[in-house]
């Protein structure tokens, strides 16, 4: 079976103004634009607010396809301190993305650096809670659990460079 390449920028990221579109690209979007050149795009903005359900909707109207978006997981989620979520905020998210359908690529799950290896349980209790909707693939949640095996490493490092007094 062969694979498939996705790349893109995180975020919309296009050299020139949309006034600078060639006549057959003039009446698109930008982000129809973009679709025609890149086959993925790292949605930020789902970082700091959930998107509207018709929102991502249109989104996935205005690309090809084969085209694949990653979203990052609401800070809401992922920024609470001992990573102590709320089940509702997960559900909220993971429905506004529903609208994707089979152009979901990854969901990016960004930590902040002061999260401690005493959250792991909780780390454990949020990949549950993503793999039991029935939006996140089988991909995501094998990429949910490498991140959760990352993580323990990067956790374990820190904390064995602190212990033994050595600079960063």
């Amino acid at each position: 079976m062969e694979g498939h390449f996705y790349g893109g920028t995180s975020g919309l990221q296009i050299s020139m103004p949309k006034r600078d579109f060639s006549p057959e690209h003039a009446q698109q979007s930008r982000l129809t634009f973009y679709g025609h050149h890149e086959n993925s795009i790292e949605i930020n903005s789902s970082f700091c607010k959930i998107p509207q359900a018709r929102t991502v909707s249109r989104w996935v109207a205005e690309v090809p396809g084969d085209f694949r978006f990653t979203f990052k997981l609401w800070k809401e989620i992922t920024h609470q301190k001992n990573l102590l979520f709320q089940t509702g905020d997960v559900n909220r998210y993971m429905e506004a993305l529903a609208g994707a359908t089979a152009k979901k690529g990854c969901l990016l799950v960004q930590f902040p650096p002061s999260l401690q290896v005493s959250a792991f349980l909780q780390l454990q209790e949020l990949i549950l809670k993503l793999s039991n909707k029935p939006q996140c693939s089988l991909k995501q949640l094998r990429e949910l659990y490498l991140l959760n095996f990352l993580v323990s490493i990067r956790t374990a490092v820190i904390f064995w460079i602190k212990h033994l007094r050595l600079a960063l």
